[in-house]
């Protein structure tokens, strides 16, 4: 093995700590989202009931706190597609004799798994998770809001409009994350092959 080959397959274990590392940190992002939530409303569900919906307010800022990490987790998927599709256009399945050949041309979790068309790192299902998480959060004060004015609690009107568009607006806000990644991975796809093509590699 001569100097470049060791020098790209180190490069290459460097990449795969890396997505390591994301993919661990995505795990926490997720759990302390989950744990922030369940401690505010354990929090505040119980006194939103008592004390006539002030604490309401509070408890509709939980699904904005979850978008911001939900930024977050987007961010960090983001970062592990990058990573995972340079590694499969320049080191995994680069042709031989090519100017960005790779040492290995074979096809592992990159292009397999971790890249597959239809398959991307923000699949349906990370979609639905994230989306459906913040609904919840937004829809709990809702209810209880709901809850409240059917036994005849007054609530101010700009409250009360807020409390009914929230669930809308979470749902806004965390389609075009979706929307904004999508087309953030396609451009990052495209800027590869652009480059592979460059070099006169298909």
């Amino acid at each position: 093995m001569n100097y470049k080959q060791k020098f790209i397959l180190e490069y290459f274990k460097a990449l795969r700590e890396d997505i390591i590392v994301r993919i661990q940190k995505n795990t926490t992002l997720w759990s302390l989202k989950i744990t922030a939530a369940a401690f505010i409303f354990a929090y505040l569900g119980k006194a939103g009931i008592e004390d006539k919906g002030i604490s309401v307010l509070l408890m509709s800022m939980v699904p904005w706190i979850a978008i911001i990490f939900d930024f977050l987790i987007v961010d960090n998927l983001l970062g592990i597609h990058n990573i995972a599709n340079f590694i499969k256009h320049r080191i995994e399945l680069t042709p031989q004799n090519s100017r960005v050949e790779g040492i290995m041309n074979e096809e592992f979790w990159e292009y397999s798994c971790g890249q597959k068309e239809g398959s991307r790192t923000l699949d349906r299902r990370h979609r639905v998770a994230i989306v459906l998480f913040a609904l919840v959060c937004s829809l709990i004060p809702a209810v209880i809001y709901l809850h409240l004015t059917m036994k005849g609690t007054k609530f101010p009107f700009l409250l009360s409009y807020f409390l009914i568009v929230n669930p809308a607006l979470v749902l806004v806000v965390e389609w075009l994350l979706c929307r904004w990644f999508k087309n953030r991975i396609s451009c990052v796809e495209k800027v590869i092959l652009e480059t592979l093509q460059k070099h006169q590699i298909s």
